[in-house]
């Protein structure tokens, strides 16, 4: 099982559905970040270095917390997840990591936009409904 979490309300809601209803499952609780590497082409002076090693351990401070918060949720729910990262679009990040890992079920939380902001934002809930490999339940 297969839940993609960011510390949003709808994450959250996400792990703990998969919990509730799949309790022989393993899950795994994936964190999508953003990767630096566009960052790196731009460099032209040490502080732009700086900068960028700064940012990148804001990243891993980020991933910690998440992670975190994943283990305090699985403590309430009296169950364990493991937890893995993938780097991109978040879309495409969980995508990839789908490909490449073995997965029956995703639950994704959605943020439930409807309407001219769903067209406009785009939906990574809505992109992995549509193009998962396994069957994927949205959570609000």
């Amino acid at each position: 099982m297969l839940v993609p979490f960011d510390r949003s309300f709808c994450s959250r809601n996400a792990l703990e559905y998969a919990f509730e209803q799949f309790p022989d499952a393993t899950v795994t609780a994936l964190f999508v970040k953003s990767p630096l590497f566009e960052a790196y082409e731009t460099i032209e002076s040490e502080d732009d270095l700086d900068d960028i090693i700064a940012e990148d351990e804001a990243v891993d401070d980020e991933t910690d917390n998440v992670f975190g918060m994943a283990r305090r949720i699985a403590d309430q729910n009296e169950r364990t997840v493991e937890t893995a990262t993938a780097e991109g679009d978040p879309s495409r990040g969980i995508l990839g990591w789908l490909d490449e890992n073995d997965v029956d079920h995703v639950v994704i939380g959605c943020h439930g936009r409807d309407g001219v902001a769903r067209w406009v934002l785009g939906s990574v809930a809505e992109t992995v409904v549509r193009r998962a490999p396994v069957p994927v339940t949205a959570i609000k």
